[in-house]
């Protein structure tokens, strides 16, 4: 090989190399970038036996070059101190209070993993904090100095700027804060019940009683519902509060942690409400059942997510101690029943009476869409009519043939049942009588779900 051909070749093969290490360099400069920086950590301080959702660390994220997706968060206790003084650990976002997943006790390792999916935008910085919730007795771990710290981020983004390590606070078995136990309260429903839809009814009811120590202010609550209902299930739910005979109402929405499949849903109490020491109020909850005919509503104020108070001494945050739990109510469909009633023929408005039958309507209001009737007596009945009882034609008139008074393909809202009895009265040529059988198709108002009888 000449000389002039190694030199041509030894250039390419620089030129291919210089251009895939530029090449490499761009995409380096097009990755995202996720950058974790402090933010304003609280001061040192004592954490106390009981204390709920104390501030350890405070972290802020920035997503630079594009989007940034977080899959999980690894939190690690760290300092002079032992895993048991902490019942759960949480990350919550300041700003919209989203808990990052699920509050959870520290692994074998030392960590809490978040496990929770969310996208920080291009450009965007939020900002989290690390919390505690300590365990009732401390008194093995006085004097320790536990700090936690995020050291991990699993994302599809370059992470720089970790770990992040809030102070330490001093474990004290010490210091008495604020307290409040939740037993049944006096409105809840008790054993289970079928719930009728489109009527307002209370799920669970919860009664609060302050310790001695410091008063209260109660913030927020948070629901569980454990039943097969869904969202869509349920309207107009409300949280209320009854203190010293004033009641408090506040919306209670949807709530997600994002790894729990069951349905979480929360009231915050706006300001929030005082209770001075000693006191007690009722809290419940109360909706309407709109679908899910089937399905159950089961609200559990759960130990760890159903209610925070900030004592007024000391500030830390007080978990109530739940011992209370809710039955599980089912959710039911219309239903529609027909007896005959007074059989003894008659006039009414002028025309001759066959009889007369009863509707029993449960649960919600029933349209029908088809009924029939068995007569006896004489096969061919001209004129059959069925009257409400406000002396309403509601169906009719029709030839009856064969001792069946047929009426079909009624007009949408032409004959409604409303819940409870209602008497009708069948006329009609004379010679016949209503044998006390009958057919119907009917569709609950609020549900859609048929109601069907066949007795011939």
């Amino acid at each position: 090989m000449s000389l002039f051909k190694k030199i041509f070749l030894n250039l390419f093969i620089l030129a291919v190399f210089a251009g895939l290490f530029i090449n490499i360099l761009k995409a380096q400069d097009n990755q995202p970038i996720l950058l974790v920086e402090p933010g304003d950590h609280p001061a040192p301080t004592l954490a106390v036996a009981n204390s709920w959702e104390q501030t350890f660390t405070v972290f802020k994220l920035t997503a630079l070059r594009g989007d940034v997706n977080v899959n999980n968060l690894t939190v690690q206790r760290m300092g002079v101190a032992r895993d048991g003084a902490f019942l759960y650990v949480q990350v919550r976002e300041i700003g919209t209070d989203q808990d990052i997943g699920k509050a959870k006790a520290l692994n074998s390792d030392h960590q809490h993993n978040t496990r929770y999916n969310f996208t920080i935008k291009k450009g965007e910085t939020r900002t989290f904090k690390i919390m505690g919730d300590m365990e009732a007795s401390l008194s093995s771990y006085d004097g320790e100095k536990p700090q936690l710290a995020v050291v991990n981020i699993d994302s599809d983004a370059t992470v720089q700027g970790l770990p992040v390590v809030g102070p330490a606070h001093i474990i004290n078995s010490m210091l008495t804060i604020g307290s409040m136990t939740v037993s049944q309260g006096p409105l809840d429903p008790g054993a289970a019940q079928n719930l009728t839809t489109g009527e307002k009814k209370v799920f669970n009811s919860i009664r609060i009683d302050v310790g001695q120590a410091e008063p209260l202010v109660l913030q927020y609550v948070i629901w569980t519902q454990l039943g097969s209902a869904g969202p869509e299930d349920i309207t107009n739910l409300t949280t209320n509060v009854n203190y010293k005979g004033q009641i408090f109402s506040f919306p209670t929405d949807p709530y997600s942690t994002g790894s729990n499949p069951q349905h979480e849903w929360i009231a915050a109490l706006d300001s929030g409400i005082r209770m001075e020491k000693g006191d007690a109020a009722e809290i419940y909850i109360s909706g309407e059942p709109v679908s899910g005919v089937g399905r159950t509503i089961d609200f559990v104020d759960s130990l760890k997510v159903s209610l925070t108070a900030t004592g007024v001494n000391y500030g830390y945050g007080i978990l109530g101690y739940n011992t209370h739990d809710s039955a599980a109510h089912t959710i039911r469909a219309g239903s529609m029943q027909v007896s005959p009633w007074n059989l003894f023929l008659t006039q009414y408005l002028g025309e001759e009476k066959l009889g007369n039958f009863i509707l029993a309507v449960n649960r919600e209001p029933m349209r029908v869409f088809s009924f029939e009737i068995k007569l006896a007596g004489s096969l061919q009945v001209q004129n059959v009519k069925i009257w409400g009882p406000s002396g309403k034609l509601v169906a009719g008139p029709i030839n009856a043939s064969d001792g069946r008074a047929t009426f079909f393909n009624l007009p949408a809202d032409s004959w409604l049942v409303p819940v409870g009895e209602t008497t009708y009265t069948v006329t009609g040529s004379s010679g016949a009588a209503i044998a006390g059988k009958f057919n119907f198709v009917a569709e609950g108002t609020r549900t859609g779900l048929k109601a069907v009888k066949t007795d011939f």
